[in-house]
């Protein structure tokens, strides 16, 4: 192997310019330099890199998780609203639809919970007339009122008293929930 003076004989790559005693540093470097690994090198780092790829992007570790939300008194859905899922490193969603279903995602709509220990609230509210507020512009403001669906205790994360363990077996949790009073 041919190799330039100031080049590093493992990789063919410039070594570190240190200085000389005098206070001059080495020679300049050609412009026409290269970066080379050996084969077996070559070899070890795309093997790296294909591991980590594949860890990335296939081995989430992500538990689909859906359900519905109904109403513990006659069992109809609640039509709107979020469901909510937070441990101690994430806050998770899923969209209520207007059957009641539910898909939690993270990252994506709908990708899923990495396994854990999860406390759950839900927030459950539609628009209704609007009201005047002392607000906007010019002190007078008109906004729509939120009309609460659900019980208020479930729309709290320390008194829902709702939570889930997401093992690689669970994939559904159905909650049933209080209308408000």
């Amino acid at each position: 192997m041919v190799l330039h003076k100031g080049y590093n004989e493992k990789y063919q790559v410039p070594a570190i310019s240190r200085p000389r005693p005098g206070g001059r540093r080495n020679e300049a470097i050609p412009k026409t330099e290269f970066y080379s690994l050996p084969i077996t090198d070559m070899k070890y780092h795309f093997f790296s890199f294909l591991m980590i790829l594949l860890f990335v992007t296939g081995c989430s570790g992500k538990v689909p998780l859906g359900g519905t939300v109904t109403f513990s008194d006659d069992g109809t859905p609640l039509t709107r609203g979020a469901v909510f899922f937070q441990s101690d490193k994430l806050v998770a969603q899923g969209a209520i639809k207007s059957d009641g279903t539910f898909r939690v995602g993270t990252d994506k709509l709908t990708d899923g919970l990495p396994p854990g220990t999860y406390k759950v609230y839900i927030a459950g509210a539609e628009l209704s007339e609007l009201v005047p507020y002392a607000g906007g512009a010019d002190g007078q403001g008109m906004r729509q009122k939120l009309t609460p669906l659900i019980d208020s205790k479930y729309t709290n994360i320390n008194t829902s008293d709702l939570s889930v363990v997401i093992d690689g077996k669970t994939r559904k949790f159905d909650i049933q929930v209080d209308r408000a009073r």
